[in-house]
């Protein structure tokens, strides 16, 4: 089988993929409304990579849901976790349409590391791996620029509201964002096992 870089085509018939899509209109409300709020977002952790900073310029984030295999579960303390654990509940609390879609999946510990995210022109993420390779991370556009644009791979592509693109954060192939336009990008992303999507995509863990 061919290279997979972005896997959106291959899980359209796993539930939160339909659910992100069918509430698109009022998880975009509840972001939107809980940004407005006064430092709802917290600057991406920095670390070094391939010998640069993970990113250039402005990346900005708040977790929705507790973290596995990341930077930030990794390396936080215990008074830094009991911190970023309010963050959570707030922000849940404020988006409950997102809350109910991933809180199952969570409970199930088959959803983690779901985070609102924000970019800013003239920002770059620099190729990186992820730090795990047991989840498919999927983002839900919905704020977006055509010129902030994501390579994996080989493979370049551009966020569209509304819609989603997925791909293996932690999986064979480096990938970075490039940020050339003129309007903030804002997404949700969520990161969902390979464990539980292999029973909708038989082929998930071998690509």
């Amino acid at each position: 089988m061919d290279p997979i870089y972005f896997w959106e085509d291959h899980i359209k018939d796993v539930p939160i993929y339909k659910n992100l899509i069918q509430n698109y209109v009022q998880i975009k409300e509840e972001i939107l409304n809980y940004l407005k709020y006064k430092n709802s977002l917290f600057d991406y952790p920095k670390y070094v990579v391939f010998g640069k900073q993970l990113y250039d310029n402005y990346w900005k984030a708040c977790p929705l849901s507790n973290f596995e295999g990341e930077f930030i579960s990794d390396n936080a303390t215990e008074m830094e976790k009991i911190y970023i654990n309010q963050i959570i509940q707030t922000a849940k609390q404020c988006c409950p349409t997102i809350d109910s879609i991933i809180c199952d999946l969570e409970k199930q510990s088959d959803l983690k590391n779901a985070f609102i995210s924000r970019l800013i022109p003239g920002s770059t993420i620099n190729p990186h791996h992820g730090w795990t390779d047991q989840f498919l991370r999927i983002h839900l556009g919905i704020v977006c620029d055509p010129n902030c644009k994501i390579t994996v791979g080989n493979e370049t592509k551009t966020w569209e509201e509304g819609k989603i693109l997925a791909f293996k954060d932690g999986g064979p192939f480096l990938h970075s964002v490039e940020h050339k336009g003129t309007s903030e990008r804002i997404i949700l992303s969520v990161d969902v096992k390979l464990s539980y999507l292999s029973q909708y995509v038989d082929y998930i863990n071998k690509c």
